[in-house]
């Protein structure tokens, strides 16, 4: 990518003798992640390119640089009109960004974000409150998502409840009643020819669970939707992560993210604590399909669909109808009562 940098930064630089230099922005104070980062100028080979230069050769500084970091660690933006995403560390006055291998060295103060590459070039970037176009539109194209079957299996298991998981030979799950008021089990499962034989059942809690999902040694899923609780998956103690009316329990990124009793998507660590309101709305149906990016339905909205990031804050609404139940095939998004193939 060095390479590829620096070969883009020397077509810049004759095109932008051949167009002149001037302008400059006003400095702001937020934090690294607060906002958003556009560039103002870029220095290359000891000459200053401005962002009135920029617009002239780009249509819009945004188009040349632009970023957007989290409080996880990532980082996402648009360079030269390209899609990149990647992590960044450190204080504000030495922080590194790698990007695709590209180690990036930067500084942080008063709202200016100074970046410099490897060759000596270097960026200043200014923050502003406002979502710069670039990011909305490539942030969604950078990931492609295309649900291969495993994962399409997965999001229809979650979205009829998840009360099964299947891992090392064992299967975890609401134990057999014919009112679905079993306990949560784990039964050894081997195949005999194409026809499944099941072990005998360990009884992990005597109370329903839907949603489960595994981390390590653990099964963490909703008790009767009245809790947030995990317990090891060779049985032991039950532990209440969080108490009170939940739904739509996922993992994601070393979070726990559920619905509490107002359908408001919230986050905790995986121990239950630093709660954290993430969607402050009626939503219902969350799922995460890539990174950043998940799908629900907006209860306000006509019962439709939205992807919303959870880095950028930034939300967009994919369907008209009610949807119900939605489960990515390929490229596409299927949902129930519409009848409708959405391509995402």
């Amino acid at each position: 990518m060095k390479k590829r940098l620096t070969y883009i930064l020397l077509s810049v630089l004759v095109l932008c003798l051949l167009a002149g230099c001037g302008g400059s922005g006003q400095a702001k104070k937020p934090g690294l992640t607060d906002g958003y980062w556009v560039v103002e100028k870029f220095v290359m080979e000891g000459t200053e390119f401005d962002k009135a230069t920029m617009v002239d050769i780009f249509g819009d500084a945004e188009n040349v640089f632009a970023l957007v970091f989290s409080d996880s660690g990532s980082v996402d933006g648009v360079l030269f009109g390209e899609t990149v995403k990647g992590t960044y560390s450190g204080a504000d006055n030495a922080l590194q960004i790698d990007f695709m291998g590209e180690k990036l060295s930067g500084s942080h103060k008063n709202g200016v974000l100074e970046i410099k590459l490897a060759d000596d070039s270097s960026f200043t970037l200014k923050n502003q409150k406002e979502m710069p176009k670039s990011l909305l539109s490539n942030a969604w194209l950078t990931y492609k998502v295309n649900f291969d079957i495993e994962q399409t299996m997965a999001m229809g298991s979650f979205m009829n409840y998840g009360r099964y998981i299947v891992e090392d030979d064992v299967l975890y799950g609401l134990t057999h009643s014919d009112s679905l008021s079993g306990g949560l089990g784990a039964t050894p499962i081997s195949m005999k020819g194409d026809f499944p034989v099941m072990g005998e059942t360990k009884i992990l809690d005597d109370k329903p669970a839907a949603c489960l999902a595994i981390d390590g040694d653990y099964l963490y899923y909703l008790r009767d939707y009245e809790a947030v609780c995990r317990v090891n998956k060779n049985g032991g103690d039950v532990k209440t992560l969080y108490k009170g009316n939940c739904d739509y329990l996922l993992i994601h990124e070393g979070r726990l993210y559920f619905t509490d009793e107002d359908y408001h998507l919230v986050s905790t660590d995986m121990d239950g604590k630093d709660l954290k309101t993430v969607v402050d709305k009626e939503i219902y149906y969350p799922y995460f399909i890539c990174t950043n990016w998940m799908v629900f339905q907006d209860d306000a909205d006509n019962e439709s669909l939205h992807l919303y990031n959870i880095t950028m804050g930034e939300e967009i609404s994919i369907t008209d109808a009610p949807s119900y139940c939605p489960i990515l095939d390929g490229k596409y998004r299927i949902s129930r009562s519409t009848k409708v193939n959405m391509r995402i």
